[in-house]
């Protein structure tokens, strides 16, 4: 082999490399920004889940209770926002995170209009049988899903459309 095909080789060998590099790198960048959202999506369900808890924990005031009614307007914008962000990103994962909203809202809902007919209870104070519903299945779903999305795997994102087949 001669200086000339050793110069092009090593040069062949740069560029491939360096462009494998770039490649890995903006996968990564465009995995941590997803990951981004998929974390603020899943903080917007907690919170709109703790709510219950607020709901019962309010001060016995219009003015906290109005405070309350407009935390739950603030988190349901949120939850539509990051349901249409996630939407835009894959139909699928838009599919699985509605139905994590569903599940947390439909076991939250009736305890929190109960929560709002009984005597509010101070923050700080002891409330006595409390019930809470159980997200924990949907939650983990959800998040199984995330998880196989940011694989590098391409063939779990494929499990992430067969487990959300036919929602909605």
């Amino acid at each position: 082999m001669d200086l000339t095909e050793l110069v092009i080789t090593a040069v062949i060998a740069l560029v491939t490399g360096s462009g494998a590099t770039l490649l890995l790198t903006k996968w990564f960048e465009k995995r941590e920004k997803r990951r981004d959202l998929f974390a603020n999506a899943y903080k917007a369900v907690l919170s709109w889940e703790e709510m219950l808890n607020r709901v019962r924990r309010r001060f016995d005031d219009k003015d906290d209770a109005k405070k309350i009614v407009l935390e739950f307007h603030s988190l349901q914008q949120d939850l539509n926002y990051y349901e249409g962000l996630i939407s835009a990103e894959s139909s699928r994962m838009g599919d699985s995170y509605a139905k994590l909203v569903q599940d947390i809202k439909s076991k939250n809902l009736d305890l929190i209009n109960d929560a709002w007919k009984s005597k509010p209870v101070n923050p700080g104070q002891a409330v006595k049988n409390i019930n809470h519903p159980q997200t924990s299945d949907s939650k983990r779903l959800f998040l199984k899903d995330v998880r196989s999305w940011l694989s590098i795997i391409f063939i779990r994102k494929i499990a992430v459309v067969w487990r959300n087949r036919g929602a909605k």
